[in-house]
């Protein structure tokens, strides 16, 4: 019992070392393809253009509070925070009431009405009231009906700001989703991560598995480690505001982890001249030729099998075999409590 919860344990650490390679392999795909701020943009676009008045989505790009936030002119931003979105739109809402408007005194003459004679919150009223009747506008006259102050009415807009993000996040984790299975393909195969094969390995050596346990452990009761590898531990388990080389800089660190530790992992070669320990993919190609290739049907059968198990364990990312190989520590500490 104990030898096979372990096991267990020490596979799932695995799969958290492994799925953390997945995410930075993603991410770095997906920041050089620009998918994130893509998506936050078309997902922004959507609730702020307004055909009967303007796009305020454009709008809200190009304003310096937003723009300030980009890398460079190419790129957009991959995360705009509640606070300045709010105080964005508030801005661009009021630029249409900004200007000297006419109205009638209680003598009923007509006079110009400057800005600075109004409160900021009079001008927000009157710029929503000259729009066009919108479904925007119909939001936001939602928010400005109850609200007594212009905080009040940011206050509405970076809850519903906030809420919008929320549903952002699970959209892209669900598009994310077949990215990363897909990416789940060549990285496994890469690092010959057969769950079947290590299963039987861990289980019949009490060394590995001591040593897998006790990294584990330590892994698993540091809560900073996920965020230290830039991970949130959430349903979405994405990196923000990092560049590609960042995150494949990160997927060699966690590669030399693996490789080091003499774990069933990877393509036993021979090491090639100033071979740095590392399978390169021309080595890594070379061992699939002459081992895989060469195998029975039986062994190439059993190999796919322990592939297609680990590719679909760790599309489930790293935050999810977190949280598992914490609950599995608590399983350990209560068996070890009954004896």
């Amino acid at each position: 019992m104990n030898a096979l919860l372990e096991t267990v344990i020490s596979l799932t650490y695995l799969y958290v070392l492994v799925s953390l390679l997945l995410s930075f392999l993603s991410e770095a795909v997906a920041s050089y393809l620009r998918r994130r701020e893509l998506f936050l943009k078309d997902s922004i676009d959507r609730i702020l253009n307004d055909p009967n008045n303007k796009n305020y989505g454009e709008l809200l790009y190009e304003h310096p509070l937003v723009w300030s936030l980009r890398k460079n002119e190419k790129r957009f931003p991959t995360y705009i925070s509640a606070e300045i979105f709010s105080e964005t739109l508030i801005d661009l809402l009021k630029r249409d009431a900004s200007l000297p408007h006419l109205h009638r005194t209680t003598d009923g003459k007509l006079v110009e009405s400057h800005e600075n004679e109004r409160s900021e919150f009079q001008i927000l009223k009157e710029g929503i009231h000259q729009l066009h009747d919108s479904d925007f506008k119909t939001r936001v006259r939602t928010f400005l009906d109850s609200s007594l102050t212009i905080s009040e009415f940011q206050k509405y807009l970076m809850d519903w700001y906030n809420e919008y993000q929320m549903n952002i996040s699970q959209w892209y984790a669900k598009k994310s989703k077949k990215l990363l299975f897909f990416l789940a393909i060549p990285l496994v195969i890469f690092l010959n991560f057969d769950s079947l094969h290590v299963f039987k390995r861990l289980m019949n050596d009490e060394v590995i598995r001591t040593v897998l346990v006790a990294d584990a452990k330590a892994f698993a009761e540091n809560e900073q480690q996920l965020k230290n590898y830039g991970l949130q531990n959430d349903t979405t388990g994405v990196m923000l505001q990092t560049s590609p080389q960042e995150h494949l800089a990160k997927f060699k660190e966690i590669q030399e982890v693996l490789y080091s530790a003499n774990l069933p992992i990877g393509w036993s070669c021979a090491p090639e001249e100033n071979d740095t320990g590392v399978n390169s993919i021309e080595q890594t190609w070379n061992c699939i030729k002459s081992k895989f290739c060469s195998s029975s049907i039986m062994d190439k059968l059993m190999t796919l099998i322990g592939w297609f198990v680990s590719i679909v364990a760790i599309s489930f990312g790293a935050p999810f075999w977190f949280d598992i190989l914490k609950k599995l520590f608590s399983v350990k500490e209560r068996v070890n409590a009954s004896k």
